[in-house]
Formats: C-alpha cells, sequence, structure tokens
C-alpha cells in the first residue's frame, strides 16, 4: 500500500495530462499533427511507470516501519516489567514472593496477598500483555528465575522476562534500538541450548548461562539459541535456532 495523499496526487497529475492530451487530440487531428500526439502519450506512459513504481516503494517503507513499531513495543513491554518489580522491591515485596500469576499459571505459594502479584490491582498493577501479531511466532512473554546472564549481577540467576521465537527483521531492530548491533549486522548465534521453566518463586541453583560477547553485561538483548525447552511455551521443545528477546527483571 502506499500514501493516500500520493495517490491522490498522482491520479491528479495522470488525469490532469489525460485531459490535456484529449485537447491536443482534437485540435491536432484537425492540424494532423501526429507526433506532438506520440509525444505526449510518451510523457503518459512515464507518469504511469513512476507512479507505480513510487507505491511499491511505499509498501517497502511501511513493511520497515512495522518492523520498528514492533521492536519498539517489545522493548517498551520489557522496560514496562522491569520497572513494575523494581517498584515492587521498593515496596517491600522479596524476591521469591513475586508472582507473575495469569490464567491459573505462575502459582507461587509464597505470595500471599495481591500486593506481591505483578498483574494484580493492589500489586504491579499490570495488565497481561501480548506481543504484537507478526513480531514472534505466536508464543506468549514468559517468566522464569533458570537462566544468568554473563556479567549481570553474580552467578546466580536472575529474574527474566523472555519473548521467544522473536521475527528475524525484528530480532534486529531491537538489537539495533539498543546499540547491540549496527545496520549492517546479523544476530548473533548463542550455540546453547536454554531451559527456562515459569517462575513460581524459586530460583534454580546451577542456571543456564547466556554468555556471548554481543550481550554479556545487557540487561536486555535479541538473541538466537540453539533449542528453548519449558513448561511454559505452547510448544517445547523449540528447535532451529530460534531468536529470544530477553529482559532483566531482577540482577541477582
Amino acid at each position: 500500500m502506499f500514501a493516500f495523499h500520493d495517490f491522490s496526487a498522482k491520479m491528479f497529475f495522470m488525469t490532469t495530462l489525460i485531459s490535456d492530451f484529449s485537447f491536443v487530440q482534437s485540435h491536432n487531428s484537425q492540424r494532423g499533427s501526429g507526433l506532438f500526439i506520440i509525444l505526449v502519450a510518451v510523457v503518459l506512459f512515464a507518469a504511469l511507470t513512476y507512479a507505480i513504481s513510487n507505491s511499491s516503494d511505499g509498501s517497502k517503507n511501511l513493511s520497515q516501519e512495522k518492523v520498528r513499531l514492533y521492536a519498539s513495543e517489545i522493548l517498551d513491554t520489557g522496560n514496562r516489567y522491569a520497572e513494575t518489580i523494581a517498584r515492587m522491591k521498593l515496596q517491600g515485596i522479596a524476591e521469591d514472593e513475586i508472582s507473575f500469576l495469569y490464567n491459573g499459571n505462575y502459582s507461587n505459594a509464597a505470595c500471599l496477598t495481591d500486593a506481591c502479584k505483578v498483574f494484580a490491582f493492589d500489586g504491579g498493577g499490570l495488565e497481561w500483555d501480548t506481543p504484537p501479531i507478526g513480531s514472534n511466532n505466536g508464543e506468549e512473554w514468559f517468566f522464569t528465575g533458570d537462566v544468568a546472564i554473563q556479567d549481570i549481577g553474580t552467578s546466580a540467576a536472575d529474574l527474566l522476562a523472555i519473548l521467544p521465537v522473536v521475527n528475524e527483521d525484528v530480532c534486529h531492530r531491537i538489537n539495533v534500538l539498543i546499540d547491540i548491533e549496527g545496520e549492517s549486522d546479523t544476530t548473533a548465534l548463542f550455540g546453547s541450548a536454554i531451559a527456562a521453566n515459569a517462575f513460581v518463586g524459586s530460583y534454580d541453583l546451577t542456571p543456564d548461562l547466556i554468555n556471548h560477547a554481543s550481550v554479556n553485561g545487557k540487561r536486555s538483548g535479541c538473541i538466537s539459541i540453539s533449542s528453548l525447552t519449558s513448561d511454559i511455551t505452547a510448544s517445547s521443545p523449540i528447535a532451529g535456532q530460534p531468536k529470544i528477546y530477553y529482559q532483566v527483571l531482577l540482577a541477582r
């Protein structure tokens, strides 16, 4: 698709030329000037070619804008989760009391009131966020305490929000926006498999470690892994070097 105003302008230009062509044709038929009619026809053809070419460019621009929009939305969601956890910690919620209870998942026995529930009005006050359609394969965000990020906190597991199977272009745009990649770079492949189950109050004592120069010390990023295993994703394991976006919610 292309912008309506651009299309209207092009159509107006085309209509004007056609009108002029008709006018010239009626007069030149009397004067027998066929050469001028041919020249006008060439101009009309060139204008049509220009309109079609610009329409195609508009479609490309819209696609890139959608990629940028998806990347920004994912980053905003991750930041919102991190800010909410930081605020709950300041209000006295312990790291093992945090609950992401939603639709019967993430039940944490240590969380006894709504104050420790991220998706409760009296707790984090957030609503469940569904990723934009097309930004990934349809998997939902999930939360885990089974993974550590190199050079973030200690070697203990961090509390993470993860969006699995992110679209390749969206993953790249995320990393460009947060200065992990340049425009011409490709998303790094971290060769290991990750096992990350739903967070229900406990942290893995021997967490899987994401250790790659591109994201070491980064509180968020998008990276390819060899596979993902989880008890909360719609499918598991997810093979084929899926790209995951992670956001550190709590460094430990």
